[in-house]
């Protein structure tokens, strides 16, 4: 079933021929790729280092197969883990070549949050290896999650295809196909029970010039493979949905629709799509998931299900009760609101400069899976009609729908239009959120904002962009950013490395401008020192009312001049948890106006002590990143209003951060299949 291959000769020649863009790739940016549309590259490309130089290989090996392996890896200067797919291209086929570069290009164009994200690719100077280095996913594959429960609920089964087919309809949608889904191939993003599902290994894509494209390769793992391609008739996108048939199947019957140990037999119930739901795992099984299955598996590739189709299915919209349940758990936008948080960070992004757009977007994409989790969920839920983007239409909808909903809100913002300030009580009844009421022409402008790449939609990355708060913002992230923006690796970020990130529509000058913030000394090119200075000198006074910095807020606080507020009154309307309410409750406005009243008089309502000004300090978050805000326990009543009130960003973050902790753990786990480029090798 292999396809023929050349003399080891034309072998080699082939090689460096299909490879060239990795081995003769000069360290400058090509003259040709200045312009044109936007080409977001995220992917660091190496081709003169070793990955060992940079990672630890001492991690645990996670998969092998015939041509690659995963192991797990720690970056050496930030401590990150990885997982790292090695590729032994010695002995590559054309064909296996093409889909090496078929997984690389596909995997750095695909931004979703159903898609694992690959980080950097190592070209080794001998020709022998490749290395992709990819997120690594801790929840293990839905095959072990699939043996150790001894089959899934139909609840669990249809929120696991809904990811799936979520990924498969982004691919589908850029005439990408994937053709060796399976269960190995789905991994849990965390340990948590509502961890989203990635799909990982991507090296059987093609990417079609037309949907209407087939390709005659024979691909994929038998027991996953649709009709057209074990007849050589020619597939397109839908032997997809076929495998997405399979797995469903699989899931909620606790075996496979065709088996057999005979693969010649095993290919004809393929062939002839010969299958039953028989057994008692059958039993009580919806008629919706049988018909979801039945329309997947269909003979004719023209008549099955499409991904869009699959997404507007009863069994996937109905809202099932186990999804419903874990989703609430999880809380925060899942009901289809953006939250308050999310709204505020997305009006202050819009008063960056284009230079600071693009260093946050890649801070976005780097970031670990755990951290952007949250965000991921609020992401899906707000994409209305499932196609991984955000359309205008879709976004005025959310970041507008509050509109009227705090007259505490509407009074600031429009002070704060204005170009005045929220002070005291004023702060305090806006609910220290950003504003809800959002006029069209705003949304637009954030929107706008947010679009970097001009595309007309907005990504994921450029979401989570717009979301990024302190704790996101650190030396390693900062590090691995300018790393990422440094194209030519000459230890300097210059204009000509910038218009890699843009789009013919932004022009040199404009970005030479916007360079210029970051350029102290005026030589063209900013420094790892210019770098971080700005980013971080930016990071500390987002979101904190423009008239008193932390530092400030502190001494006030020590002073007893903020004493104008109730320090021990009920936390803010939503504070445990729902973030999205923006008046205060009756019972904290009435607090607040006694405790204002008391000010006036000049009784102070309470003086901190030693021990509580102690308490009010940073230190490391949890998971070793940027630093927090944050107090004890018992500090919760005394510091939230006091810090709302300023419109700082951490505690909130912390809050969310300590509810996200709640769902679930550690473990390790992979980013990416071991099959590596297999030719036509029919599993």
């Amino acid at each position: 079933m292999g396809c023929t291959q050349s003399s080891p000769s034309e072998q080699q020649q082939q090689k460096h021929k299909e490879l060239r863009h990795f081995t003769e790739r000069p360290n400058r940016i090509p003259a040709e790729r200045l312009h044109g549309k936007f080409m977001a590259q995220m992917v660091r490309e190496v081709f003169d280092t070793h990955p060992s130089e940079v990672y630890d290989f001492s991690g645990p090996v996670l998969g092998k197969g015939g041509y690659a392996s995963v192991m797990m890896v720690k970056h050496k200067t930030t401590g990150a883990l990885y997982a790292m797919k090695q590729i032994d291209i010695t002995d590559f086929s054309e064909l296996a070549l093409h889909l090496l570069q078929n997984e690389i290009e596909s995997m750095k164009h695909l931004v979703h949050p159903n898609i694992v994200r690959l980080q950097e690719v190592y070209q080794t100077v001998d020709l022998k290896h490749v290395y992709l280095i990819m997120d690594r996913l801790e929840g293990g594959t839905v095959r072990e999650k699939w043996a150790e429960l001894d089959g899934l609920e139909e609840d669990h089964a249809a929120y696991i295809a809904s990811g799936v087919v979520a990924a498969i309809r982004y691919c589908h949608d850029r005439n990408v196909v994937h053709r060796d889904l399976k269960m190995d191939n789905v991994l849990f993003e965390s340990k948590r029970p509502d961890s989203i599902v990635k799909i990982i290994d991507f090296g059987l894509s093609e990417k079609f010039g037309s949907c209407v494209d087939k390709a005659h390769d024979l691909v994929g793992t038998r027991l996953y493979s649709a009709p057209e391609i074990l007849k050589n008739a020619g597939h397109g996108l839908p032997c997809d949905m076929w495998s997405i048939g399979v797995i469903v199947f699989a899931l909620v019957g606790n075996a496979f629709p065709f088996f057999d140990r005979d693969p010649d037999i095993l290919a004809s119930e393929i062939k002839y799509a010969r299958y039953k739901f028989a057994g008692p795992a059958w039993d009580g099984v919806s008629p919706l998931c049988k018909d979801f299955i039945d329309r997947c598996l269909v003979k004719n590739p023209k008549k099955r299900m499409t991904a869009p189709q699959a997404q507007e299915h009863p069994w996937l919209r109905g809202g099932t009760a186990w999804a419903n349940a874990i989703r609430g758990k999880a809380g925060g936008g899942c009901d289809g609101r953006m939250k308050a948080r999310t709204r505020r960070c997305m009006g202050e992004f819009q008063d960056n400069n284009l230079f600071k757009k693009v260093a946050m977007e890649v801070i976005a994409y780097i970031l670990d899976p755990e951290e952007t989790e949250s965000l991921a969920r609020e992401f899906i839920a707000l994409d209305k009609d499932g196609d991984g983007v955000l359309s205008l239409p879709e976004f005025k909808s959310v970041i507008m729908r509050h509109i009227g909903s705090s007259r505490y809100a509407q009074s600031a913002t429009g002070s704060l239009r204005n170009g005045g300030s929220v002070h005291g009580s004023d702060a305090f009844k806006a609910g220290a959120h950003y504003a809800a009421s959002v006029t069209e022409e705003e949304a637009e402008a954030i929107f706008s904002a947010l679009d970097i790449d001009h595309s007309g939609v907005i990504n994921f990355t450029e979401f989570v962009a717009g979301c990024l708060g302190h704790r996101h913002i650190n030396e390693t992230t900062i590090r691995c950013a300018f790393d990422r923006l440094d194209y030519d690796r000459n230890g300097v970020i210059e204009l000509r490395d910038m218009l890699m990130y843009v789009g013919a529509d932004v022009s040199a000058e404009g970005m030479e401008a916007a360079l210029r913030d970051f350029d102290t000394n005026g030589d063209g090119k900013i420094t790892f020192d210019e770098f971080r200075s700005a980013m971080l000198a930016s990071m500390a006074t987002r979101g904190i009312d423009k008239a008193m910095s932390v530092r400030g807020m502190r001494r006030a606080m020590s002073s007893g001049s903020l004493s104008a507020y109730n320090l021990h009154a009920a936390p803010l309307a939503g504070d445990s948890g729902d973030a999205d309410t923006d008046a205060p409750t009756g019972e904290t406005q009435d607090a607040a106006a006694a405790a204002a009243a008391r000010s006036a008089s000049g009784t102070p309502e309470r003086r901190w002590s030693t021990a509580s000004q102690q308490q009010l300090h940073r230190r490391p978050s949890l998971s070793g990143r940027a630093p927090s805000l944050i107090g004890a326990a018992s500090m919760r009543s005394l510091n939230i209003l006091a810090i709302k009130a300023t419109g700082g960003h951490e505690w909130e973050e912390e809050d969310e951060r300590r509810r996200d902790a709640e769902g679930g753990g550690g473990g390790s786990g992979g980013g990416g299949g071991a099959g590596g480029a297999r030719g036509s090798a029919l599993q």
